[in-house]
This record gives structure tokens, C-alpha cells and sequence, in this order.
């Protein structure tokens, strides 16, 4: 009887521990990239990971580097050189591996290959690379807003959005957020969560923010 019980308290461990690693490795995923003007520096990523910011450094070699992280939700991860130069923004989830090859002096014509999200975002991103890099901005945002009018359920709307429109405290980007399905409105992704707003406020202007560095 005494046996039994414990043989039946070791499964039940050997369950629950199986349940945890499953679910920590569920959690994991890997950016790895190729820029190759990047040389030996070391790049900076930022997420967002429940309710803390993760800002972490990461040495690139020849132009080549690895990032490892957790995110149990979708979340958007900015890479920057070490002059804090915005290279490319990644949608991440646990048990994404996504890989990105290309130029920083070229990043709209980066290639993203890893998940549907990240290859449907970046074909729009490349579709429209010479507006963004001239910033013509109406242009870019009348085919964020005729993106989103023909896939208000598709979560590469609110991305685009969010991460790429010129002004999304707009009226008119208020009126294209209504229009997207609330089922593709994670709320990692919602501009008011957006982690890419670290780097973009000035110098010493982050105390509102809780970072964690690594």
C-alpha cells in the first residue's frame, strides 16, 4: 500500500515537472541574423515580457548573432545597433526560431523567415521600402489603412498599426484600430504597451518604465 502510494506521488511529480519544463520551452524563442555590415558590435534588443521591459545586449560577430528569450505571449522585439540605429522590429512568441538576413544601411529590405506573422509583415514592409525610406508617410499610411480594410482579422494589422504607422495617437489611426478584430488585437501589441518607445524617449527619461537588463 505504502509502495503504491508513492510510486503514485513520483508519477505525480514526474507529471507536474514534465507540465513545467513543457511549458517553460514553450515559452523560448531564438532570433538569429546575418547583417552584413554590421561587422563585430554588439546590438541591442528590446521586448516586452509580462509586465516588465527586457532591454539586452548582444554581441554580433562578423556580422552574425543569436538571441535567445522568453515570451509566453506574442510581443514585439526591437533590434538596434550600437548606435541605437532601429534595424528591424520582430513579432515573437514561445517556440518561435526566426531568422534575419540583410543590410542596416537597407532594412527595409530585410529578410524575415521563421513564422507567418514575421514573413506576412515583412513582404509589406519590403512591398514598400522606398516610401518608407524616403518617409513619405502618406503613402505608406494609406497602405498600412488598405492593409487593414482588407484583413481586420489578421494580427499583422494591428502590427503595422502600431509599429509602423506615422501617428498612431491620430484620429484617423484611432479609426483604423476600431476597425481591426479585437481577436487580432493582442494586448502586447497595442501602442500603449509598445516596448520600442524606450529608446525613442530622450536620455534619462524612463523612469515610468520597469526594465529588466540582462
Amino acid at each position: 500500500m505504502i509502495f503504491t502510494m508513492r510510486k503514485t506521488i513520483y508519477l505525480l511529480f514526474a507529471v507536474i515537472a514534465a507540465a513545467v519544463c513543457t511549458a517553460c520551452g514553450n515559452s523560448a524563442f531564438s532570433i538569429e541574423g546575418k547583417l552584413t555590415d554590421a561587422g563585430t558590435q554588439n546590438l541591442r534588443i528590446v521586448y516586452q515580457a509580462g509586465d516588465s521591459i527586457v532591454s539586452q545586449w548582444v554581441p554580433a560577430v562578423n556580422g552574425e548573432f543569436k538571441v535567445d528569450g522568453k515570451a509566453s505571449d506574442l510581443s514585439v522585439v526591437y533590434l538596434y545597433s550600437a548606435q541605437m540605429q532601429l534595424i528591424a522590429h520582430l513579432a515573437v512568441e514561445g517556440s518561435d526560431h526566426i531568422k534575419i538576413e540583410g543590410s542596416i544601411a537597407d532594412r527595409y529590405n530585410l529578410k524575415v523567415t521563421g513564422s507567418d506573422i514575421n514573413e506576412q509583415w515583412n513582404d509589406f514592409i519590403r512591398a514598400h521600402a522606398a516610401d518608407f525610406k524616403a518617409m513619405r508617410n502618406d503613402r505608406t499610411d494609406n497602405a498600412i489603412a488598405d492593409y487593414i480594410g482588407k484583413n481586420p482579422k489578421n494580427v499583422v494589422s494591428t502590427l503595422l498599426l502600431t509599429c509602423d504607422y506615422s501617428d498612431i495617437s491620430s484620429p484617423n489611426a484611432q479609426a483604423l484600430l476600431k476597425k481591426i478584430d479585437k481577436a487580432a488585437k493582442p494586448d502586447v501589441v497595442r501602442h500603449e504597451h509598445l516596448p520600442h518607445r524606450i529608446p525613442r524617449r530622450s536620455h534619462g527619461d524612463r523612469s515610468e518604465l520597469r526594465t529588466t537588463h540582462q
